[in-house]
């Protein structure tokens, strides 16, 4: 029996085959190469009038790459909360980049909608270090594990920020615009 097998049951122990040397190598190689193809094209299209064909690729670039992780993250860790909180961060990564997507491709330049996106922003911002954090929580330990509930408390002024940041053309508390409504992108 070896020392790894002591820590986890067999089910377990059996996931950590599909962790082999040359399936974390292909993972590897495969988003290296997806990310400098897109910082190739985003060099060579981001100059050129071909808007549509460099954002296109562009996105299902780093969306692929994002995928990959996520897939990673399903197979890589036996912690059941771990891989949990982890999921979640990356959905939150791709939740930021179509909100993104919607708002530099979908939406008019001076439409209150493009406002309310670049609000939406936030939501991955603040809730990701929070998750990141519980997931940090649960490393090394057993999926039996509970932490003290009282780490769940972290959440109130993550929620707080986060609805401060889309309630902010109410109170303007978050983001001061100058001139009033009419410059919020550019003068803050």
């Amino acid at each position: 029996m070896s020392s790894l097998s002591k820590h986890f049951n067999q089910s377990e122990y059996n996931n950590l085959s599909i962790l082999s040397s040359s399936s974390v190598e292909r993972n590897f190689l495969l988003c290296t190469i997806l990310f400098l193809v897109g910082g190739i094209m985003h060099a060579v299209f981001s100059t050129t009038d071909i808007i549509w064909a460099y954002n296109g690729v562009h996105v299902m670039i780093y969306l692929g790459i994002l995928f990959e992780w996520l897939y990673s993250i399903r197979v890589r860790f036996i912690n059941k909360e771990v891989r949990r909180y982890l999921t979640i961060v990356a959905i939150l990564m791709v939740f930021w980049f179509v909100v993104r997507i919607i708002k530099y491709e979908f939406v008019a330049e001076d439409s209150f909608l493009k406002r309310y996106l670049w609000y939406v922003y936030y939501i991955p911002f603040t809730l990701t270090p929070v998750f990141m954090f519980m997931a940090v929580l649960h490393v090394g330990k057993n999926d039996r594990y509970e932490i003290d509930r009282r780490w769940k408390l972290i959440y109130i002024p993550v929620v707080i920020v986060a609805a401060g940041i889309l309630t902010n053309d109410f109170h303007q508390l978050a983001f001061r615009f100058r001139e009033g409504m009419v410059n919020w992108d550019s003068d803050y």
